[in-house]
């Protein structure tokens, strides 16, 4: 049985979304770099125009890389990649033991490594409020 073609362009855009988070985010980390230290360093050679803007730079792209935090998901993208390109060469090397199956559930363990970083689990919130509750009721 052959592959799914969905699986397959998900490893193709897995791929790229992996390679532009890294570029997006090393490019803001050298941007916040550079211009940071220009303005440390070039101080007497910079009109006050050119400080506000290498200054508004450095804090912008620092904050963008805090916020978003894109060289952390380009890896997350580069894992999951990682896992559905190894499940796809064991079932193209050994479909007998590596089923299709098995390919489609490396690809959902891919999507909860994308996923990994971009909400609260429910779950320890619920634990946490119910150890809470617990704790408040119980005697003194």
């Amino acid at each position: 049985m052959t592959l799914p073609t969905e699986v397959m362009q998900r490893l193709e855009t897995w791929d790229a979304w992996a390679i532009n988070y890294m570029v997006i985010g090393f490019g803001l980390l050298a941007l916040s770099i550079l211009s940071s230290a220009a303005v440390t360093v070039f101080t007497e050679q910079l009109s006050k125009t050119w400080i506000k803007v290498l200054s508004f730079l450095a804090a912008a792209s620092t904050a963008l890389l805090a916020a978003f935090n894109p060289i952390d998901v380009g890896y997350r993208f580069r894992e999951a990649w990682r896992e559905l390109d190894h499940a796809i060469l064991q079932h193209k090397a050994n479909p007998e033991k590596y089923t299709v199956e098995s390919v489609i559930e490396a690809r959902s363990k891919g999507e909860e490594i994308i996923g990994g970083g971009t909400r609260p689990s429910t779950k320890d919130a619920e634990s946490s409020a119910r150890s809470a509750a617990k704790k408040e009721s119980e005697p003194k």
